[in-house]
């Protein structure tokens, strides 16, 4: 049961990434080679996820490696800007990250002491927050879709706007191992 759960949050939210970005892009082209390659693209996406988060409890390796894949779909099949493809590249993975650190966090500060009890131990508290964490990472891109806008940024403005994704995720990679460790500063 535990395993087919992961599975199917897995899938969720490998579903909502390649939904947001296909939406935000768009294809170059509708034909069956842009549909193969994004099956091909979400078949690998999953496994990356799906294997590395059964290895490890709360990893970013995956994000990371996910930033790479999005953004190499994205290269390959979508519309668009360069620019912008790699900010929602990474975007997205780091927004990922931030949720899932967040709901967890805010759930233990309510519910619980322990917020590594939500990362490893299976049951309904569990399965809620990461019900929570797709919801909130839904609603997220459809607010993005629905206030997305186009500017003309510099190549400086634009490398800033795409650092800060980056180092929020590297951040909370360093960041929630320690707060796992020492639940005195999960607040």
């Amino acid at each position: 049961m535990k395993l087919a759960w992961e599975l199917f949050i897995n899938a969720i939210e490998v579903f909502l990434i390649y939904d947001f970005l296909i939406r935000y892009f768009g294809y170059r082209v509708k034909d069956v080679k842009s549909y193969l390659v994004t099956a091909l693209t979400v078949s690998a996406s999953f496994i990356t996820v799906s294997v590395i988060s059964y290895i490890v409890t709360f990893e970013v390796i995956s994000a990371v490696l996910m930033v790479f894949i999005n953004f190499v779909f994205c290269l390959v099949v979508l519309k668009g800007n360069i620019f912008e493809k790699a900010f929602f590249s990474i975007f997205i993975m780091a927004s990922i990250i931030l949720i899932a650190s967040v709901v967890p966090l805010s759930f233990g500060v309510v519910f619980y002491h322990n917020v590594w009890s939500l990362y490893s131990v299976f049951g309904p508290v569990r399965m809620s927050v990461m019900i929570m964490t797709k919801i909130v990472l839904l609603m997220l891109t459809r607010l993005i879709l629905k206030l997305r806008f186009r500017s003309d940024l510099s190549f400086q403005e634009f490398l800033i706007l795409l650092i800060l994704p980056f180092f929020s995720l590297v951040a909370v990679a360093f960041l929630m191992p320690v707060v796992f460790n020492n639940a005195d500063i999960q607040n």
